[in-house]
């Protein structure tokens, strides 16, 4: 169980790794991927399924109110900040794309104002995903107790 969870948490290292390289080239109307860069989108179910299926163990006998407290326990705090910062990031970043009124229908090449939307949110789900592989990863065997750390 440890080595499926920590495959899958390098797989969403790298996502989040070139959804930050995607983002930061969009930034400065830089386009790099091409039509490619969609298959981050793939690339998030890839690690996301995996992430929620483990969250639901981390969780299992947590209350839901503390849903992220029980499912990022093994992770470092370092990356649980980095986590809600992407998040708080992606809230903002998708504000000012929702107000751009990019309108464009053509994915290839992708225009990089939608490309600077999207990558955003790449950044927070990959990042999420990360967290959650690494806490699973970490605690390798699950107690079968109600002890959020």
């Amino acid at each position: 169980m440890k080595t499926v969870a920590t495959l899958f948490a390098i797989l969403a290292g790298v996502g989040l790794v070139l959804s930050i390289a995607v983002h930061l080239c969009a930034l400065v109307d830089v386009a790099i991927f091409g039509e490619y860069v969609w298959l981050l989108h793939v690339g998030l179910f890839i690690v996301g399924l995996p992430a929620v299926l483990y969250s639901m163990k981390l969780t299992k006998f947590s209350k839901r109110a503390d849903f992220w407290k029980a499912a990022l326990r093994g992770c470092p705090r370092w990356m649980r900040t980095m986590t809600a910062v992407f998040f708080v990031y992606a809230i903002f970043n998708f504000s000012i794309f929702f107000l751009s009124g990019v309108t464009s229908s053509h994915l290839s090449p992708p225009p990089l104002d939608a490309v600077k939307g999207f990558s955003g949110h790449w950044m927070a789900f990959y990042a999420g995903a990360l967290a959650i592989l690494t806490s699973a990863s970490r605690l390798d065997a699950l107690p079968d107790c109600n002890i959020v750390r």
